[in-house]
């Protein structure tokens, strides 16, 4: 009877080290493609902004001139600028590409059931 009570008390310090390695839950099985070109906007992005806050603690702290905080900070808030409208650009390409990708599956769709009579898209419950 000592001998189960000391392998049950063994037991369960290892099953509460070994349940996170066992059962991985909240892991994604999906892999984000880091070479995409909104993931290199992101990684610019942030750049910037650790840029920007990098210049603003130098120069409260007295390490940078006026005219080098003036300069980089101008070359920051550009970069984030021309980021902002390359991430705009991306967004409108991606509804182009929505859109055109719904206008041929509505032509698809018509081909192989037809016009619906109303002009009004057909839903698969029809």
């Amino acid at each position: 009877m000592l001998i189960l009570i000391a392998v049950l008390l063994a037991l369960i310090p290892a099953a509460a080290i070994l349940y996170p390695f066992v059962f991985r839950r909240g892991i994604s099985t999906v892999f984000r493609d880091e070479t995409s070109t909104y993931s290199e906007l992101t990684n610019r992005w942030e750049a910037a902004i650790a840029g920007l806050k990098n210049t603003e603690l130098e120069y409260t702290i007295g390490n940078l001139t006026e005219d080098d905080y003036r300069d980089l900070r101008g070359q920051y808030m550009l970069e984030a600028a021309n980021i902002m409208k390359a991430m705009e650009l991306e967004d409108q390409q991606e509804d182009e590409l929505l859109a055109s990708v719904a206008r041929e599956v509505k032509a698809v769709r018509e081909r192989l059931v037809g016009p619906s009579p109303d002009g009004e898209e057909r839903t698969e419950d029809e």
